[in-house]
């Protein structure tokens, strides 16, 4: 979020209803999703870093129901949310909405292949990357559209 207000401060411009929503829903999407996923790939390996993420404290399977559930509230808020206070966010939203699938599908085919590579075990991780830059490529898109055009 702090990125997000940042880049407000920056402009000179001030925080809108749209702006709030879309730094929201990127903190939540990094906080809820992010942050649990990349864990998911390289759980033994954090173990012996020593490393205390939620898959080595509570298990690879409390990880991927968090994970899990992480994607579908923010997948499922962001695009309700928009539609009810910031219809503009839905560039963002729709985006993060798509992705939240993608992630559930692959944290859920992660889970049948535990023993898979390390890049199969990733596969949750990366559809939440793809996901982050397409929801800000979008919502800078938002931002660059309306001046091309008027």
């Amino acid at each position: 979020a702090t990125a997000y207000g940042a880049g407000v401060a920056a402009s000179g411009g001030a925080w809108t209803a749209t702006g709030a929503l879309v730094a929201g829903v990127m903190s939540a999407w990094m906080a809820l999703v992010g942050a649990v996923t990349k864990d998911l790939g390289d759980v033994s390996g954090d173990a012996a870093g020593g490393r205390r993420t939620v898959a080595v404290v509570r298990g690879p399977a409390a990880a991927r129901a968090l994970a899990v559930a992480g994607a579908l509230t923010v997948g499922a808020a962001a695009p309700a949310l928009a539609l009810l206070w910031a219809e503009p966010a839905l560039t963002v939203a729709v985006p993060v909405a798509l992705g939240s699938v993608w992630v559930v599908v692959r944290v859920l085919r992660g889970a049948r292949r535990e023993h898979d590579g390390r890049a199969e075990r990733r596969g949750a991780y990366r559809a939440f990357m793809v996901t982050q830059y397409a929801a800000n490529l979008t919502a800078l898109a938002g931002l660059a559209l309306p001046g091309l055009l008027g």
